[in-house]
């Protein structure tokens, strides 16, 4: 199943009053690039939640983000042990009137105590919704994966027929150069003869023509290219990404080479397109994993 690097997967479970919700949402990247975020009283979870997402995903930048709901009439204390230590350390820093504002130093960390946050630490339901949540996902990712699969083969049918007519026009191309390279001989002959310089002469420029208009190599490699890019899509089991996006570039290479080797309008035009084909792939496939 091919996958995209962008996808979404959210769960939610109530568990011990509280309300649980695991959201991991997936970007593009070169490679696996992963973040988490959890409360305070989880953050000793973060090597469990980390090996489990990188068993599931090899790429893409990756935000895992665990979140605890608490009910609303959850009980907090104040730690007056911290609160009076603050205290003191202000009368004794600051000289002269001053006005102690309550609610700027309830909002210090540690201040207020939510006692809920301490006593949750349920590690089986956060790795259980933590799962459901990835499978969603990845889920997500592999529908468009298969989207952009199908939109890669469609560019690929248009590539062959493109490269068909090119065949077809490479044939008139070079039947109509070689004419003019029979022409341009005759022509020489009658003013010059046999002489041993202009038979070398022509014969240099009929290797130098034959290199250029052959492109069966070109045509050869382009073929084989597609095909793999058709196996690759079809029949693949892992992350395949990065093969992709190296036989897109290939693909691209001798297609240029194509161009190169061409003077007629037409069939560049056709070349033209057949670029442009690729290029819209080479964007499809760096989006998959």
């Amino acid at each position: 199943m091919i996958r995209s690097m962008t996808g979404f997967g959210r769960a939610q479970e109530d568990v011990e009053n509280f309300k649980l919700t695991v959201e991991v949402v997936s970007l593009n990247s070169r490679f696996l690039d992963l973040h988490i975020y959890l409360p305070e009283c989880l953050e000793h979870m973060e090597g469990d939640i980390r090996s489990v997402v990188q068993s599931s995903i090899s790429r893409g930048l990756v935000k895992v983000r665990v979140k605890i709901d608490r009910p609303p009439d959850f009980k907090v204390r104040i730690n007056t042990t911290l609160l009076k230590g603050i205290v003191e350390e202000i009368q004794k820093s600051v000289k002269g009137n001053y006005t102690i504002d309550l609610a700027s130093l309830l909002s210090l960390p540690g201040v207020l105590v939510r006692e809920e946050d301490i006593k949750f630490d349920n590690r089986e339901k956060v790795m259980e919704v933590l799962k459901r949540a990835l499978e969603e996902m990845i889920k997500s990712r592999e529908i468009e994966g298969e989207k952009i699969k199908k939109d890669v083969i469609t560019r690929l049918r248009n590539i062959k027929k493109h490269l068909k007519k090119v065949e077809q026009l490479k044939e008139v191309e070079i039947e109509r150069r070689k004419e003019k390279v029979r022409e341009s001989f005759e022509k020489l002959k009658e003013e010059v003869g046999d002489d041993p310089q202009f038979v070398n002469r022509i014969s240099s420029e009929l290797v130098f023509w034959a290199n250029k208009l052959d492109v069966n190599e070109e045509i050869s490699r382009i073929r084989a290219h597609i095909k793999n890019i058709e196996n690759i899509l079809k029949n693949s089991r892992e992350p395949v990404g990065r093969k992709l996006d190296f036989y897109a570039q290939e693909l691209h290479r001798e297609i240029t080479t194509l161009s190169n080797k061409s003077v007629d309008v037409n069939l560049i035009n056709h070349t033209i397109l057949m670029r442009e084909e690729v290029e819209r792939i080479k964007e499809q496939v760096r989006n998959i994993e």
